[in-house]
């Protein structure tokens, strides 16, 4: 259906009025050329109001039902695929500081590497903890309860 048509049945009486407070703006200027070019055209995009209803489903994925939402999801996919190529390039095994060394890594150096990666943004704690959480998987330095009782074994002497 198109818009004419759908402003003819449900009988709307549409008026396009030109805000004065836009004139001279180069981007308005734009769209109302994009607009007028858009609208000489014989082919228009139909608007079907019936599917603009929400539409619920259900997401699996492998034969798992996601129970989360769709956006958090696929985010969450492309976070683990980033993590994953960036463990198969072996780059951030040169970050890695010698046995001796109280810090694990270089961390200048990191920091430096990672933000010439495109898409990863360091920008709030949140997203450091969980670069520095993605940093001890790629590095299988995860503080195991074996990992913690070297480091730290006054605490968990009686758990170990």
């Amino acid at each position: 259906m198109k818009i004419q048509d759908l402003l003819r049945i449900k009988q709307i009486k549409l008026e396009l009025i030109k805000v004065k407070n836009h004139d001279n703006n180069r981007w308005n200027n734009r769209a109302d050329v994009l607009v007028k070019k858009g609208a000489r055209q014989s082919t228009m995009v139909d608007i079907i109001p019936e599917t603009n209803d929400w539409l619920t489903c259900n997401l699996s994925w492998k034969n798992y039902v996601v129970k989360m939402r769709i956006r958090s999801f696929i985010k969450r996919i492309q976070n683990t695929q980033l993590g994953a190529e960036w463990k198969a390039s072996g780059t951030y095994k040169s970050l890695k500081r010698e046995e001796d060394s109280k810090e694990l890594f270089h961390w200048q150096l990191f920091w430096s590497h990672l933000k010439e990666l495109s898409g990863v943004k360091c920008n709030s704690i949140a997203r450091g903890k969980r670069l520095a959480f993605w940093l001890k998987v790629l590095c299988d330095e995860l503080p195991l309860l074996q990992e913690l009782d070297r480091r730290r074994p006054e605490i968990y002497k009686d758990i170990s």
